[in-house]
């Protein structure tokens, strides 16, 4: 008698899952947080018990959240435009533009480059399949507007937000700027003065800065999906912050009564009124450039009728102090 034998062995493998909040596995239960000790017998391929070890990593889901954006404009005839995007969720994360016509992935920050000028459509998707669908604005020079006097300082950071606005005039808009701001803590509120053909337009919007003192970039982007493809704007403003305290035009301890401007807009010119023995008086586009240079008078009369239409900085000085005032030509 030939005795023809196999032996035939149990065996043990391990499941590796990562899973996001909760795991449903083969032995019927729910794994709610991360394990390496569960365990369930199979019959393998032989007849034997095969054990099955799970080795499970539960991901808290965190709310995907589109931190900020923040746009540099594009060309005309070339898609050089950038959008700074920042995510908080489950990384990583796939961004894809335009359904597909330009896809990143992200693992919170990321600097999209080679967008055209227009209205892109951004579809974010989570690492636990959360999706958010949100517009982003890239403008070109002709619809965006960058008042900068803090020309030789760096940001501390960019923030953007983007929102629809279908009464505004896109086609005649004259300037943007900030109207007003103020600081609660390191929330900034700001209220932005969109003019248009028809007049103003105001937008308040609110900005977290989490990087200290120091010059910020905000900007807020507008749009009209239902006009045309062409109806969109944005207007950035370097603002200034200094121990809860909020500027437009520098250093926000100012004193704030010590120079009186009146009428602002104007659409001709400004009476000044001041504390003291006459000023020297500075005016800057908001490009920084010096426009108008002059000794002034208490009670004088400053006419804007040759300037053309913007936002423009009145730095005055006297043995009084020092003020810079925002003044809008209409």
């Amino acid at each position: 008698v030939t005795l023809n034998l196999t032996i035939n062995h149990s065996t043990t493998g391990t499941d590796i899952q990562t899973a996001c909040d909760s795991y449903d596995w083969i032995d019927g239960n729910t794994y709610t947080s991360s394990t390496n000790t569960p365990t369930f017998v199979l019959q393998n391929a032989a007849g034997c018990d095969s054990t099955v070890i799970l080795n499970l990593t539960i991901i808290q889901n965190l709310p995907l959240v589109i931190e900020n954006t923040f746009s540099m404009p594009s060309d005309a005839n070339a898609c050089v435009g950038e959008a700074a995007i920042d995510l908080s969720g489950n990384a990583p994360f796939e961004l894809d533009f335009d359904n597909g016509s330009q896809i990143v992935t992200s693992n919170g920050y990321s600097l999209v480059t080679n967008l055209c000028a227009g209205i892109h459509d951004l579809h974010v998707t989570g690492n636990c399949g959360d999706t958010l669908l949100v517009p982003v604005v890239i403008p070109i020079d002709s619809n965006f507007v960058f008042n900068n006097p803090f020309i030789d300082s760096l940001a501390a950071d960019s923030l953007g937000l983007t929102g629809m606005n279908c009464d505004i005039f896109y086609n005649s808009i004259d300037t943007a700027y900030i109207d007003s701001i103020w600081a609660n803590g390191n929330t900034v509120n700001v209220t932005w003065n969109i003019i248009d053909s028809n007049g103003s337009n105001f937008i308040t919007t609110n900005y977290v800065l989490n990087n200290g003192n120091g010059v910020y970039w905000v900007q807020l982007s507008v749009f009209c999906p239902f006009k045309s493809v062409n109806e969109y704007f944005t207007v950035t403003e370097a603002i200034y912050f200094q121990n809860g305290h909020v500027s437009t035009v520098g250093l926000a301890d100012v004193e704030v009564d010590l120079f009186e401007v009146y009428p602002n807009p104007t659409n001709d010119g400004v009476h000044i009124n001041f504390s003291g023995a006459d000023a020297e008086l500075i005016v800057y586009d908001v490009q920084g450039k010096m426009v108008l240079k002059d000794k002034i008078q208490n009670h004088e009369i400053i006419l804007l009728r040759n300037f053309e239409r913007g936002v423009y900085l009145f730095d005055f000085r006297n043995s009084r102090g020092h003020r810079v005032q925002r003044v809008v030509k209409q």
